[in-house]
């Protein structure tokens, strides 16, 4: 489900919604020169668009794609139990993807309706900072 439909939802937000695209993406080209500062973006943003829709998921509405969004973030806030990681006390490679996902889900610097229905689901909360300090600590 992550790597598979709430990467495209994530990837949707981000590319293709204005403000959170200046937040974030677009910073990938503040290095080149002009004039491809100004035309690259355009285009690697329709490109996204573009793919998005043949995937299928760029089909639907920006208020459906937040829909199946939080669909996928209440799912996965089902699946992660409180203090323990997906499959025992360990954590597992399936930790790795899911700790990708949650960390991106709970991202302050893009605002979305996705982040607020994670940030809502206090058990994702607590697995991104679980595994956030076993293995990101300084």
């Amino acid at each position: 489900m992550c790597e598979d439909h709430l990467y495209l939802a994530l990837m949707a937000t981000r590319w293709l919604d204005d403000a959170n695209f200046a937040k974030g993406p677009a910073q990938f080209f503040k290095s080149l020169p002009m004039p491809f500062r100004l035309i690259v973006p355009g285009l690697v943003r329709r490109k996204v668009e573009k793919t998005l829709k043949l995937q299928g998921f760029g089909r639907h509405t920006p208020a459906e794609q937040d829909e199946l969004a939080i669909r996928d973030v209440d799912a996965l806030a089902a699946t992660i139990r409180e203090e323990a990681f997906l499959m025992g006390d360990r954590p597992c490679g399936a930790d790795a993807t899911v700790f990708s996902f949650v960390a991106q889900l709970l991202t302050p610097v893009f605002v979305t309706p996705t982040r607020t229905a994670a940030e809502k689901h206090q058990n994702l909360v607590s697995c991104r900072d679980r595994i956030q300090r076993q293995y990101f600590s300084q």
